[in-house]
């Protein structure tokens, strides 16, 4: 019972996460049928921008959803090897810039100990695509984005620093839960699910997850392997 209330209530932040967009997507075509019979070329290309914003953020949906469900139902498998963490950063920076923005500056420091990590690489790289994504929404454009792989005995620890927004302390302890967004975070866009996702990710891979944050002064989340 307590397994089908959870599923029931995790369709129900679904189905409430997609109605914004949806709704965006309505206003936009209704306004796309406007413009088109008043001749207004300008407004029209302004309202098919909206729309591409718009289906890209409930394809994020959609597709950070569904990755939460497969890890909760252990329906994504963990295949690890050696993995060149300045080669995998480097396309995870590319991917994130071309999405989302180049006015910020990232930062790499990577310990020659640390270049090579036994890790599944695809889990990875999602989770860092997540944290990365998260650094440059939160943060103000010109802002320093500081990615850091360091060697501990054993361990490999893997850091992403902001200096944006923060974190409130009275929301510090619900970040990682699905659809959760910080009292601060009104005014940016988002569904609230890239830190549960790299929570469940995390699990995976058997990483320990530690953040740190202080209200604008950033966000430091570290991933210790």
């Amino acid at each position: 019972m307590g397994k089908r209330n959870s599923k029931n209530n995790y369709i129900e932040l679904i189905t409430h996460q997609l109605r914004t967009p949806l709704s965006t997507l309505q206003s936009s075509v209704d306004l796309l049928e406007l413009y088109i019979q008043k001749g207004n070329r300008a407004r029209q290309l302004q309202v098919l921008n909206k729309v591409r914003k718009g289906l890209n953020e409930l394809r994020k949906i959609i597709d950070q959803s569904t990755l939460i469900y497969k890890a909760e139902a252990n329906k994504l498998s963990v295949t690890k090897k050696e993995v060149n963490f300045r080669e995998l950063i480097n396309d995870i920076i590319e991917i994130v810039i071309t999405d989302t923005s180049d006015k910020h500056f990232i930062n790499v420091e990577i310990e020659n100990s640390a270049e090579t990590i036994y890790s599944d690489e695809l889990i990875l790289k999602e989770i860092l695509l997540n944290l990365l994504t998260n650094a440059i929404k939160y943060s103000p454009e010109g802002g320093q984005i500081k990615i850091t792989a360091t060697r501990r005995g054993n361990r490999t620890i893997l850091s992403v620093k902001d200096e944006g927004m923060g974190i409130p302390a009275s929301d510090i302890n619900k970040v990682f839960e699905p659809f959760f967004r910080g009292s601060n975070t009104s005014e940016t866009d988002g569904a609230g699910l890239g830190l549960s996702i790299v929570k469940k990710l995390s699990a995976l891979l058997q990483a320990g997850i530690e953040i740190e944050s202080a209200i604008n002064k950033g966000t430091e989340v570290k991933l210790v392997l």
